[in-house]
C-alpha cells in the first residue's frame, strides 16, 4: 500500500439508482407500478443461480440501463451485490421477476441486493508528480472493483475542473474527505482556492 499522496485516481462502483427508483408504463396496472428492481429476494423461491425478486420489472431496468448508457450496457452486463459481500455476481439473464447469475452466488443467499451497471472514477490528467492538472470523471465501464478505465476515453469521460493543483481524498470508516485546490488568475494575481468536503 502506498501513502495517500501517491494516489491520483478515485474509483467506485455505483448502484443503479435510476431503475431502482423508476416506474413506468402507459396504464395504471400493478405491473406498471413496479420499479426496475425491488432490492428484495424471495428466499423460498430462489437458489444460488436463479433469484426471484418479487415486485421487480427487470425489462424496465434493462431499458433504462440501455438508455442511460447510450446502448453500451444492459441488465445482462450488470452485476449484483449483496450486503457485506464485496464480490460481484454477474447477471446473465432475466425474465419478469427472475434474475439468472452467470456463476453461483454465495453459499448463503440473503434477501437484500443492489444492481450496478457502471463504475465511476475521478482522475487527474495532464499534470505532474506534484500537480493534478485536469480533473476528469470517467463512466460507462465495468461495474467491478478496480476495473480498467474505458479504452475509448474521449467518449466516456467528462472534464470537471481545469488547473487543479491538488486533489486529495481519504477514507475514514463510512466517510470520505476530499480536498481540491484550483489555480485561478484574477487580473494580475495568481490565486489558489481550496475547498474541503466530507461525504458520508
Amino acid at each position: 500500500l502506498g501513502t495517500a499522496n501517491e494516489y491520483n485516481v478515485l474509483q467506485w462502483v455505483a448502484y443503479d439508482h435510476d431503475s431502482f427508483e423508476a416506474i413506468g408504463c402507459n396504464d395504471s396496472t400493478a405491473a406498471c407500478r413496479r420499479p426496475g428492481w425491488s432490492g428484495f429476494v424471495d428466499l423460498a423461491e430462489s437458489n444460488r443461480t436463479r433469484l426471484n425478486s418479487d415486485g421487480s420489472n427487470f425489462a424496465l431496468a434493462d431499458r433504462i440501463i440501455r438508455n442511460i448508457s447510450d446502448g453500451q450496457s444492459d441488465l445482462n452486463h450488470s452485476a449484483l451485490y449483496f450486503p457485506d459481500d464485496s464480490r460481484e455476481y454477474n447477471i446473465s439473464g432475466y425474465a419478469d421477476e427472475n434474475l439468472t447469475l452467470q456463476s453461483p452466488g454465495p453459499n448463503r443467499i440473503v434477501e437484500h441486493y443492489k444492481i450496478a451497471w457502471t463504475s465511476y472514477a475521478l482522475v487527474c490528467e495532464n499534470g505532474s508528480t506534484d500537480y493534478c492538472g485536469d480533473l476528469y470523471l470517467y463512466y460507462n465501464f465495468s461495474p467491478v472493483a478496480a476495473a480498467s478505465l474505458p479504452a475509448t476515453t474521449h467518449d466516456y469521460r467528462a472534464l470537471l475542473l481545469k488547473n487543479v493543483r491538488n486533489f486529495k481524498f481519504k477514507g475514514d470508516g463510512n466517510t470520505i474527505r476530499f480536498k481540491i485546490c484550483v489555480d485561478e488568475k484574477i487580473e494580475d494575481y495568481n490565486i489558489t482556492a481550496c475547498k474541503e468536503k466530507a461525504v458520508f
